[in-house]
């Protein structure tokens, strides 16, 4: 059972102890002073809860834990002092409803629903502090018994179930197999009555293993807090060792901790590996007789929690503790994953019998966190370790991706430029052997012959499209790297000039071109515009038998604009979706329809430089729709005439 099961245990059967332990009415008594710590405060309203739990005071129990939450919550306190709050509130309000017989529908319902609503904060604190989870999931599946939604209590104690298996949560998983065999009795399933019987004779095993008999034949927990009047002491010193992440601080809050609670004149610790004890010098400058030391270290080993000794004690004993001048002594072990790791002895050299149950709980109250405290170290330290490699890790393949990324950018930059040159110099060739190409035609070409008027008629055409394609990859290339600032642009505007731009090819082929009153957009306005040209152009340029007709819509689709260009022309294979916005890729022979089969490239990078994405629906025969999406920025203050697109 691991160290916060052992607590959780402790707590529950704390609240049940006999008189003997802290009473409700010296916690009330304590409550009542003035009290400035929230946490401590929430604590002792958790205790108060718990002891009328399980006095059967249900109604007066949540209202305590309650109480304890709002304090705890209103104060920004979550941890493992406070977690388990919401969970008993709920069993709390959960009795309280089963043992009122006289409670109306109505008001059952109510208490229901406050159930179910505290259910759901229990669950998001038990997301945070899975030591709650196997509590929090019982408490659900009896409030969906309880709705009769039976299905679905025994999905939920399964997972309590299994959790508790994982987390070696003894305790917890009785008292589910308890709450699940109570279920099925009350459904008369099979053998259902014998699981109840075994499951409660293994809960109440489990109980009496924690408890033992005080004299008086009362039940009293082996694990307690201190009495009232030290309780503020307790928590501080609690709060202490369970907030340090080193092991040496750690060990130096539990000697803090017991000179303070225990009121020993001597304090020591030491470590424990695989059962074997690092005694050391300190132990001889005491004045101690390390034989008896050993041995009562050893008896503590064996018992695997605190035990006293004192001169007093019947002979079997007293050789362990026959020291030189040590009248009273008290050894407990601290425990890391069932492990002992080390071994705290503390001792008295004038008073005997110094150091009875109460300090023997106290002790275990110490060590108990001290190996939740050292756990939760060993955790931090490979959490800090994992965190260094990972951020070497991180570091190092960010210095090679901003190390590519400058590289990436020179080579950009030098692409740029070769383009330019290249573009510049290889079209001033063209140009002139397409001039001296036409010059020769028009000088000697009624001395030539029809195949050399043709000749000559190639070397021009191939002349001017190598000029255009040489064009067109100079374009492409400047879509990310010369484009202009991003500026309010009236797409409205844009598309007049995109009309007139295109007035020779429109009246020619007698297309009618209509578009949406258009946005106010923020853009690169020379860019925008070649995107329409080339949408409305290839429009009108794969064209079908009818009447061309162009159409440019437009929509507001949450945070962006969507665009679209409807043509109803020869169409596109849906196969061909993808391939046509790559470059130099065209669909048709160059003697069916010119061009370089770059526009489209042109349009998709134009598209991405504005963080839209572009495609296209369409069918072959049947027109297509272009749509090209552009982010809606907010614009700034362009007065009265803003477009009423934008408003809001």
């Amino acid at each position: 059972m691991g160290d916060a099961q052992a607590t959780a245990i402790s707590f529950d059967l704390w609240a049940k102890a006999a008189p003997s332990a802290v009473s409700l009415e010296a916690m009330e008594s304590e409550l009542e002073r003035p009290r400035h710590d929230a946490q401590g405060t929430s604590q002792l309203l958790q205790g108060i809860g718990a002891k009328q739990l399980h006095g059967g005071e249900f109604q007066a129990s949540a209202a305590a834990f309650g109480k304890a939450y709002q304090i705890a919550t209103d104060a920004g306190v979550s941890n493992v002092w406070t977690a388990p709050v919401l969970a008993w509130r709920i069993t709390s309000m959960r009795n309280w409803m089963e043992s009122l017989e006289d409670l109306t529908p109505s008001r059952r319902n109510q208490i229901a629903r406050s159930v179910r609503r505290e259910l759901r904060r229990a669950r998001w604190v038990a997301w945070w502090f899975p030591n709650e989870r196997p509590h929090v999931l019982r408490e659900a599946a009896l409030s969906a018994a309880g709705a009769g939604r039976i299905r679905k209590a025994l999905r939920l104690l399964e997972q309590s179930l299994d959790v508790a298996r994982r987390q070696h949560a003894k305790y917890e998983y009785a008292r589910s197999l308890v709450a699940r065999g109570r279920i099925r009795r009350e459904l008369d399933w099979p053998h259902a009555e014998a699981e109840w019987i075994d499951a409660t004779n293994t809960l109440e095993a489990i109980e009496s293993e924690v408890a033992r008999t005080n004299p008086n034949g009362q039940d009293v927990p082996e694990a307690t807090l201190s009495l009232a009047d030290r309780f503020d002491t307790v928590l501080n010193a609690g709060r202490q060792i369970a907030s340090e992440l080193s092991r040496e601080r750690i060990f130096a809050s539990v000697l803090d901790a017991a000179q303070k609670l225990l009121r020993a004149e001597l304090c020591h610790l030491w470590e424990v590996s695989d059962g074997v004890v690092s005694w050391d010098d300190d132990a001889s400058a005491a004045d101690l007789r390390m034989e008896s030391v050993e041995s009562n270290v050893q008896a503590a080993i064996a018992a695997r929690s605190a035990v006293a000794f004192d001169e007093h004690q019947p002979a079997a004993t007293s050789d362990a503790v026959s020291t030189t001048s040590v009248r009273s002594a008290l050894c407990a072990p601290i425990i890391v994953h069932r492990e002992i790791v080390a071994c705290l002895y503390v001792a008295h050299y004038q008073v005997a019998g110094l150091f009875g149950e109460e300090e023997e709980r106290l002790a275990d109250f110490i060590t108990t966190l001290a190996g939740a405290a050292l756990e939760n170290a060993d955790n931090y330290s490979r959490l800090e370790k994992w965190n260094e490699e990972l951020e070497a890790i991180v570091s190092a393949r960010t210095a090679d991706a901003e190390a590519r990324a400058d590289d990436l950018a020179r080579s950009n930059e030098e692409l740029e430029q070769f383009a330019y040159v290249v573009s510049h110099d290889m079209q001033e060739p063209l140009r002139t052997i397409a001039s001296y190409c036409q010059l020769l035609s028009r000088r000697y070409g009624d001395q030539l012959d029809d195949m050399a008027r043709e000749f000559i008629g190639y070397a021009v055409d191939g002349a001017e499209r190598m000029r255009k394609l040489i064009a067109d990859l100079l374009s492409y290339s400047r879509v990310g790297t010369r484009g202009s600032p991003f500026r309010p642009v009236d797409c409205q505007t844009v598309m007049q000039r995109v009309e007139f731009n295109l007035r020779v090819m429109l009246e020619e082929s007698q297309t009618r071109l209509t578009y949406d009153a258009l946005p106010v957009i923020m853009a690169d306005e020379t860019q925008i515009m070649q995107l329409l040209q080339n949408l409305v152009s290839n429009a009108v340029k794969f064209r079908g038998s009818d009447s061309p007709r162009v159409h440019v819509g437009v929509e507001r689709s949450g945070s962006e604009w969507v665009f679209s260009v409807r043509d109803n022309g020869i169409g596109i294979d849906p196969q061909h979706f993808e391939r046509i916005f790559l470059i130099f890729q065209r669909l048709h022979q160059r003697g069916q329809y010119e061009g370089t089969g770059l526009g489209l490239a042109v349009c998709k990078k134009t598209v991405e430089r504005h963080g839209g994405k572009i495609w296209v629906d369409s069918s072959a025969g049947r027109g297509s729709t272009f749509f090209f999406t552009i982010p809606h920025r907010q614009l700034p203050s362009i007065g009265s005439g803003q477009s009423p697109w934008n408003a809001g």
